[in-house]
């Protein structure tokens, strides 16, 4: 047999990207969502995810839980105009907000034990290999 989980969630997501470039903002909102919006928003989902499931273990009464995630990042690589920056976010910042009345000391170790169980987190912060190859198809 398997294992069932029901979880319950009473969670905003409040996602912000911030550009330098007004093209890169109109590429932005000509789209419904694009690539680095769903990077913040599957990170943001990611440490709801375990956000939820460590409280739970920890036996804090977690009411909701808000998660604001914002980040920078240049264009000018993406649309081929410099290589001076990355293409990648410059920086990202994430704020959780629960409601609880668990103690400072618990919040505390509550953040760090989801900040070290987010394998989401644990990929952006952390090297990662990557290969990117190409399949053909037969003709």
């Amino acid at each position: 047999g398997g294992m069932t989980f029901l979880f319950i969630f009473q969670t905003l997501i409040h996602i912000i990207v911030s550009s330098s470039s007004s093209r890169m903002l109109t590429w932005f909102s000509s789209l419904i969502a694009n690539p680095v919006e769903y990077l913040l928003a599957g990170f943001a989902g990611c440490l709801n995810v375990v956000a939820h499931l460590v409280a739970r273990e920890q036996g804090i009464d977690l009411k909701s839980l808000k998660i604001s995630v914002d980040g920078d990042i240049n264009p000018a690589r993406l649309l081929g105009l410099s290589s001076d920056d990355r293409a990648g976010f410059q920086s990202l910042r994430v704020h959780l907000i629960p409601d609880t009345d668990a103690t400072p000391v618990a919040i505390k170790k509550w953040l760090e034990t989801v900040e070290d169980r987010c394998p989401v987190r644990d990929n952006l912060a952390n090297h990662t290999p990557l290969h990117i190859g190409v399949q053909l198809v037969p003709a």
